[in-house]
């Protein structure tokens, strides 16, 4: 296909997804294929002290608003021991390039980090994120980590 018929095809697909979303409702709109797929969430296992090393294995396909919170949920316990909330709104870029190495502090604060650095178990962490969907509103996308262990 030549350029513009790539750009009216593309605007065609998004239109159609987009009015199939509002007549089925937002709970099939697939978001993960359209906007936002977080795949794979792991933590390291951590000494007592150190920061918590993340990799977050994603995809951006386009550019949305969004916001995101951080539960950290102790297996040992089996309760939520932090809610990590970032509040406010952000622009997600399909070019947008995570730090390397990622840390715990920067995808929630440091005072959360901090919490789960120094207080030795087992845990698991989730993360959800809302897709702001236009014409559909807020759709959330959540990723589980595998369990890791804070040592000490």
């Amino acid at each position: 296909m030549t350029g513009w018929r790539v750009v009216l095809h593309r605007a065609q697909t998004v239109v159609l997804v987009l009015l199939l979303a509002v007549i089925a409702g937002r709970e099939f709109f697939p978001v993960r294929s359209v906007y936002f797929d977080p795949v794979a969430l792991f933590v390291t296992n951590t000494p007592r002290g150190d920061p918590v090393v993340l990799t977050l294995d994603r995809t951006i396909y386009r550019r949305f608003a969004g916001r995101f919170a951080v539960r950290v949920r102790s297996i040992t316990t089996g309760s939520v021991v932090a809610e990590c909330n970032i509040s406010g709104a952000g622009a997600y870029l399909p070019d947008a390039v995570l730090p390397d190495p990622l840390y715990l502090a920067w995808l929630a604060d440091q005072e959360c980090a901090d919490w789960i650095a120094h207080h030795p178990g087992v845990y698991t962490l989730g993360v959800t994120w809302w897709v702001d969907v236009p014409l559909l509103g807020e759709i959330a996308v959540t990723v589980e980590s595998n369990l890791f262990e804070v040592t000490g």
